[in-house]
């Protein structure tokens, strides 16, 4: 993907990435670190999992444990991503 973000789990490195513009991208961790999920975020498994996938990109959706969600939204209030 060229001018934005591809996201993978580690425990799902065979799944198509979840791509984001880099806008998407960084609409996304201003809203962790604001404490929030995105519009698109589903709570699965009674909220233990989380699953990101914008319109269109829901079979390469992004799913993460919420131990991982709070780790991401740690990072992303440290500005560990820095884009």
């Amino acid at each position: 993907m060229e001018g934005g973000v591809a996201v993978r789990s580690r425990r799902n490195p065979d799944r198509p990435a979840l791509e984001l513009t880099d806008h998407e991208w960084q609409d996304l961790l201003r809203t962790l670190a604001a404490g929030a999920l995105p519009a698109y975020a589903r709570e699965l498994a009674d909220g233990h999992l989380i699953a990101f996938a914008p319109p269109g990109q829901e079979d390469r959706a992004l799913t993460l444990w919420l131990e991982e969600v709070d780790t991401l939204t740690f990072l992303a209030r440290k500005g560990a991503f820095g884009r």
